[in-house]
């Protein structure tokens, strides 16, 4: 979620990015700059990927009103 709403703070209102291409900055950022910090010695420091399945059919642009 951290990472969804940094990546709509940078490019809000910029219509050259659609939904699914911010849904794909945001995986990035997740899988380059998150790791786990659980407190667990064996499940500290993993990384996660978010996993994006959608069924748009047209791009979905995030407009200010």
């Amino acid at each position: 979620m951290q990472a969804l709403h940094q990546m709509m703070m940078e490019t809000f209102g910029d219509k050259e990015f659609d939904f699914v291409r911010l849904l794909t900055r945001v995986n990035h950022e997740v899988a380059y700059a998150f790791e786990s910090n659980v407190g667990i010695d064996e499940m500290d420091e993993k990384k996660q990927v978010p996993s994006i399945i959608f069924t748009l059919t047209k791009y979905l642009y995030l407009t200010p009103k």
